[in-house]
Formats: C-alpha cells, structure tokens, sequence
C-alpha cells in the first residue's frame, strides 16, 4: 500500500542519497531489489522538477553526509552487537551525531534555496 504526501524537494533528494549509499554497501538481494525499487520511484517522481545547479551543488555533500552516517551507524551496531561499548563506541555514535547534524544543515539550505512550504525543524 502507498500513500501520496507533500514533502519537501531535499526529503526527496535526501532519501535518494540514502537509497544510493545503501547499494553501496548492502549485498543482500532481496534488500537491494527494495532499495532499488525505492530509488527508482524517488527518480521518476523527481524528473518533473528542474532544479537549479545551487540546489544539485548540494547533493554530493548530501550524500557524503548521508555515507559517513550509514558507516558510523554501522559501527555503533557492530559495537553493541559485540557488547563493547567503549572509546570506538563512543567515537562512532558521535561521528553519526555529526554527520546527522551536517544532514540536517545540506537539507535546510536546499529548502531555503527552494523556498520550500515544508522545511524540518531540529532541536540542534
């Protein structure tokens, strides 16, 4: 089942980078068939926009937030899977924070840019 919402355009781009670095670094079939299915309606729905070139500036930075997220993020997993929660733990989670963060900074401007009827709101 499926619903259509109003989202702003870097929620978009946003999920595209994050389906992109998945494939990047998930093997599992079935898993990349869904990602790719995702990614594949994320892309036919975009093609209706023409963005500007500041806006498409802003998705390889994006993107690379979103991959240093996911990599961190796996590491607090690997950690607590492995019950060590020290200085690795530790270094991992904040460097996800960070990455969040920087995340949050990219999808902002992109609203901005845009001026966008729907942008996200942190509390950091």
């Amino acid at each position: 089942m499926l619903i259509s919402i109003n989202i702003s355009i870097s929620e978009v781009l946003d999920r595209i980078t994050i389906c992109e670095v998945k494939l990047d670094h998930i093997q599992d079939p079935a898993k990349r068939h869904n990602i790719e299915h995702e990614l594949g309606s994320l892309k036919q729905q975009l093609q209706a926009v023409s963005l500007p070139q500041a806006v498409l500036d802003l998705v390889p930075p994006l993107r690379a937030s979103n991959d240093e997220n996911f990599r961190m993020i796996e590491q607090v997993f690997a950690c607590d899977a492995a019950g060590d929660f020290g200085p690795t733990y530790a270094m991992a989670a904040r460097a996800a924070f960070r990455a969040n963060a920087e995340r949050a900074r990219f999808k902002r401007q992109i609203n901005l840019l845009l001026d966008s009827e729907i942008i996200e709101e942190k509390t950091y």
